[in-house]
Order: structure tokens, then C-alpha cells, then sequence
């Protein structure tokens, strides 16, 4: 079985998912994809973007497959305690419905008002993240993903994923 995620936030640029999945460089397989029922703010918390259910709404992002064991531990590093993993369904440009991944707000608390658009960001706050990027991913010290450095609730559905994904390519490399 193949897992599948939707990205709606910074992940969506080849440039961030480089910075996390360095060694998955190139080889993910990523399809325009959206999410009915959403919407996008800004975390309350941090300058990231959260989703918050509205009705009417839909959330453009990438429908991404090719993920392996290490990229979901770096995955739950980078997005960090504010968010956890749930399957919901999205949808493919022609209609067609799947399940994917989708990282939600952990806490209703997080989600903030203002709106978060990709192309905003990739203007005015793109540059900033990738500057802080290498060294959140050098403080990445999950050694598995039953580590805990992952919240909990992430750790366990993360688990449970993780047993329908190939492990790393490069065994030397492998931390998760």
C-alpha cells in the first residue's frame, strides 16, 4: 500500500522539502491536489500555516507518495508539537477522491485568523525559513519513530503508517 500526504504549507516548496528529505532529493511523486472543507490561517504560535475546518472552503495544496521511515521522522521534527497526522480525503484535479496524511492542528488553540497564502509566502517569508531550516534539521534527533522527541499522539499514528513504508534507501543513513 502506498501512503500519501497532502502538503498545504511551507512543504509544498521544493526548496523546504529538499531541507527536510535530502535524501529523498527528487524522487517523490507529487500531484496537484485540494482539501474540501478547510481553510488556511496562520498558527497562533508560530508563522506557520494551520488548518481550520470552514465549510464552502478548499485548500489547494500537493498530494506527495514516495516517503519512506526516516523522511516521517524528519516530517514530525519539522512540523513539531502543533500538529499530529490524520487521513482525510482529498481530492485530484479531475474529481477523483483518496485518502492521504494530512498534519491538522493539535490544538484548537493554535489557529489563528489571518489568512496563510503559498504564494505570499513564498514571497514575503520564504527566504527567512530557509535560512532556520538547516539547523532546526541538524537539532533533528529522532533516532526512530518511536522516539521522544515526537509527541505521542504523532509517534503512534506515525507508527502505524510507518508499517506500509520501505525503510531508507542508504541503510548506513538511516535514523528513522
Amino acid at each position: 500500500m502506498v501512503e500519501r500526504f497532502f502538503f498545504y504549507g511551507s512543504l509544498r516548496d521544493p526548496h523546504v522539502r529538499t531541507a527536510v528529505f535530502p535524501h529523498l532529493d527528487g524522487r517523490l511523486q507529487i500531484e496537484a491536489a485540494h482539501l474540501p472543507g478547510y481553510r488556511l490561517a496562520y498558527s497562533t504560535a508560530y508563522r506557520c500555516p494551520v488548518l481550520t475546518p470552514q465549510a464552502g472552503r478548499r485548500v489547494t495544496g500537493d498530494l506527495v507518495a514516495g516517503l519512506d521511515r526516516r523522511a516521517l521522522a524528519r516530517m514530525a521534527h519539522y512540523e513539531a508539537d502543533i500538529y499530529h497526522p490524520e487521513e482525510l480525503e482529498v481530492r485530484l484535479p479531475a474529481g477523483e477522491r483518496c485518502r492521504a496524511w494530512v498534519f491538522l492542528a493539535a490544538y484548537a488553540g493554535v489557529v489563528g485568523h489571518r489568512p496563510w497564502r503559498f504564494e505570499r509566502w513564498r514571497r514575503l517569508e520564504k527566504r527567512k525559513l530557509l535560512s532556520q531550516v538547516p539547523r532546526w534539521m541538524t537539532d533533528y534527533g529522532a533516532a526512530n519513530l518511536q522516539s521522544l522527541d515526537i509527541p505521542w499522539r504523532t509517534r503512534r499514528t506515525l507508527l502505524t503508517i510507518a508499517e506500509n513504508l520501505p525503510n531508507d534507501s542508504n541503510p548506513e543513513k538511516t535514523r528513522g
